[in-house]
């Protein structure tokens, strides 16, 4: 059985008990079987309860669907999604993350209190085979630390720890600084 939720295509297994999550396996009401997302769309980041409104902390709804996304795209509707940590996607493999446009589409902005100054908003390090598409990713605003600018995306900490390596970006949009 298949069933259109949200967008998104999900199949029943009535023998599946694997763990649920906000994304992509649901438990029915009556505790048996599984619906599990199917692996031809992407995730939507609005299933992990991400709102995009510019407002709002999406840093764990995102953080949720980058730790559950892997071998898929992850789909950001329009919207400006607001971090207050930092995005972890240290020593992840093959995520795909989808905007629907750098220009008035898609924005990932950094916004750190003291306890995150300097930090980027996406750290890759150690990450392989990453893509990125149609999205702006911006650093912590001057305005918000003017003496510590956080950046946009790190792919590398230092000669002694694990390089990323792999990653594409395409249409997109770094608003302060990379860290390469």
């Amino acid at each position: 059985a298949f069933v259109v939720s949200k967008g998104q295509t999900y199949s029943y297994s009535f023998a599946s008990s694997v763990a649920t999550n906000k994304g992509h396996v649901f438990m029915p009401t009556n505790g048996v079987g599984r619906w599990t997302l199917t692996n031809d769309v992407p995730i939507n980041v609005k299933l992990f309860d991400a709102t995009g409104d510019g407002v709002t902390d999406d840093s764990a709804a995102i953080q949720s669907a980058i730790d559950n996304g892997g071998g898929r795209g992850i789909y950001f509707p329009e919207g400006n999604y607001i971090v207050r940590t930092p995005l972890d996607g240290t020593d992840k493999y093959y995520r795909v993350l989808v905007g629907s446009g750098k220009h008035a589409g898609t924005t990932i902005t950094g916004k750190f209190s003291e306890t995150w100054a300097g930090k980027p908003v996406l750290d890759l390090t150690g990450a392989c085979n990453w893509a990125l598409y149609n999205m702006a990713i911006e650093g912590d605003p001057a305005g918000s630390l003017p003496n510590l600018p956080g950046c946009d995306v790190l792919l590398a900490r230092s000669t002694t720890l694990p390089n990323s390596n792999g990653h594409y970006f395409e249409n997109c949009g770094l608003g302060g600084k990379t860290s390469l």
